[in-house]
């Protein structure tokens, strides 16, 4: 099974979401997976860096507000166990204060 599969069948279990058929190649259901609350991209590479531009985090952004939910950005290095999630400062303090944010 490739590595990015595995990483979403991960996140999913994780985040207690589902994941998105055709990984989120589809016009009207973005995203690669979907939680109650959040729409995560994740990704996987065997580097020791990921860049995320503003052009990505636009579209992750987008494509999270218009199915009303939280983005999240969920990288893997070096195809190892070592996970992070990126999201937006606002988020992040909403969610560690226990706040309603949508």
């Amino acid at each position: 099974m490739k590595h990015w599969i595995k990483k979403e069948i991960k996140d999913a279990k994780v985040f207690d979401g589902k994941r998105t058929r055709g990984s989120g190649n589809q016009w009207n259901n973005r995203g690669d997976i979907k939680s109650k609350i959040f729409l995560i991209e994740a990704k996987s590479t065997d580097k020791n860096s990921f860049s995320i531009t503003q052009k990505l985090w636009k579209k992750i952004w987008e494509e999270a507000i218009r199915t009303q939910r939280i983005p999240i950005l969920s990288i893997r290095l070096n195809k190892n166990d070592m996970d992070m999630v990126v999201l937006e400062r606002r988020d992040f303090l909403e969610l560690m204060k226990g706040g309603e944010i949508l």
